[in-house]
């Protein structure tokens, strides 16, 4: 029993010091893939297609940030799950540096990132829908397939419109409902004075 215990002590310390050797702990090893750190802490080449595929799944991350993240990580998939997790990119200290001729940028680019993050934040403006339409999209357009690309992309624009108009029409509801018992609860609170 005793030779048995001993034997599986000491394959276990062997194994303790093979992984000490070969690199760290499992975990600290997963934390340098995700943040891209680990021995080698240089920039790395960051190809055309590189940036333009995570440009193409986050639009509207700047292109400086995703090149910055790119050449700190050195993996799309790192530079991906940085922006899931964190919600966007910290745009570089340095020079912005130029996007590639490959990577089309936002059709906003003449305008200030103060007036991206107000439209940004407003989507009746940001889609270009018109308010008047939300009587008339009390019916939600139909989920068909239509025969051609652009009747499928105008029904997907509808829907888009309709989804929209609803959220905001339940949002305004929703804040009038707290302004209403806000203004209720002001009144029945007795005043201390």
């Amino acid at each position: 029993m005793n030779d048995g215990v001993s034997i599986l002590v000491a394959i276990f310390i062997i194994l303790l010091v093979f992984r000490w050797l070969l690199g760290g702990s499992p975990s600290n090893q997963d934390g340098q893939r995700r943040t891209g750190t680990g021995l080698s802490t240089g920039r790395r080449y960051v190809s055309p297609e590189m940036i333009s595929t995570v440009h193409s799944m986050f639009p509207n991350v700047p292109l400086a940030a995703i090149q910055a993240d790119l050449a700190r990580t050195g993996s799309v998939e790192i530079t991906c799950d940085n922006i899931l997790r964190d919600g966007g990119l910290p745009l570089p200290v340095e020079a912005t540096p130029q996007p590639s001729p490959n990577v089309q940028p936002n059709s906003n680019t003449g305008t200030s990132s103060s007036t991206n993050k107000a439209t940004a934040a407003n989507l009746i403006h940001r889609f270009n829908i018109n308010p008047e339409n939300e009587e008339s999209s009390s019916v939600a357009p139909p989920k068909v397939w239509e025969a051609t690309a652009d009747r499928r992309q105008d029904n997907l624009q509808r829907r888009k419109e309709h989804m929209i108009l609803q959220a905001r029409k339940r949002f305004l509801e929703q804040q009038q409902k707290k302004t209403t018992e806000s203004e209720v609860t002001e009144k029945t609170e007795p005043k201390l004075e």
